[in-house]
């Protein structure tokens, strides 16, 4: 089975590999010759279609994290000069690299990311129709085909590439909350842990010390008396041990009545008389 956490790491491998293989095609087409018969050598056009690729592959991965790249105008320029430059060159074979103009035609903020993706799709549309007006014997129905296909399908595959990134920033931003939140549960335990320790530990071990010393002193004078301060000492140890295991199992639980018992038991002890009551708590509280 596959750790959860490997796959969220990879999340972002299904997007490069769509740009990897819409990169592809246009390097294919004008290799074949797919619209207009002329083929080109993969020499030139291989290295182009890389370079906007690997712009594009830029574009999208610092968008999924929420920011643009460092030097935006620039491979922004840079993707609309490979993407559109070949065209007078290449034809229609070349234009399928425009949806990757509109797509990062989003990083910017403002007005000017809808003018630069307008723009593109009229680029588009102009090769398209005119690829389809130099065709011979072509119609008014092909034209109008091949100029509804041309705005389209640019749309739909930025559409596609805007939301296969948008997609990987949720579950970068997923990841990032199941992190924080790993985080948080480990600190709220070791903040329980040592509140409950201190709890149970703060009142055991004074009570162990101190019945040792009064074991010391009374040696000599009363063996009986230490024998019971001895045993006494013991059961503290003791409930201190089963203590310490509830605690590290999440079972311990702090009752009033029982704090009385054991700092009652410790001052007689050390030979203080005390009386203690809990005569304001409710015997049906949880906490008594």
């Amino acid at each position: 089975m596959i750790p959860l956490a490997w796959v969220m790491r990879r999340h972002h491998w299904p997007l490069v590999a769509l740009i990897v293989l819409w990169t592809a095609q246009a390097p294919f087409y004008t290799t074949v010759g797919l619209s207009e018969g002329t083929r080109h050598s993969p020499l030139l056009t291989v290295p182009m279609a890389a370079a906007v690729g690997a712009l594009q592959l830029r574009h999208r991965l610092h968008a999924a994290r929420g920011e643009r790249p460092a030097g935006w105008p620039w491979t922004l320029t840079a993707l609309v000069l490979l993407a559109d430059a070949p065209l007078p060159w290449l034809g229609q074979d070349w234009e399928a690299l425009g949806m990757f103009v509109i797509a990062s035609a989003m990083l910017p903020h403002g007005w000017a990311r809808w003018d630069l993706a307008g723009a593109q799709l009229l680029i588009s549309e102009l090769v398209g129709v005119l690829g389809a007006l130099s065709v011979a014997g072509s119609t008014t129905t092909l034209v109008i085909a091949i100029g509804v296909y041309n705005i389209a399908m640019p749309v739909l595959y930025a559409g596609v590439l805007i939301g296969g990134t948008r997609l990987v920033r949720l579950v970068n931003e997923l990841y990032a909350t199941r992190t924080e939140l790993a985080a948080s549960a480990v600190g709220q335990e070791r903040v329980r842990l040592s509140r409950d320790l201190h709890d149970l530990l703060g009142q055991s071990l004074p009570a162990i010390s101190l019945e040792g010393d009064l074991a010391l002193r009374l040696l000599a004078k009363d063996p009986a008396a230490v024998r019971a301060e001895i045993e006494s000492l013991t059961e503290v140890a003791r409930e201190a041990l089963r203590g310490t295991r509830a605690v590290t199992r999440d079972e311990h639980a702090v009752s009033l009545s029982t704090e009385i018992d054991g700092a009652t038991a410790l001052l007689g002890a050390a030979g203080v008389q005390t009386r203690l009551s809990a005569r304001g708590c409710r015997a049906a509280a949880p906490s008594c």
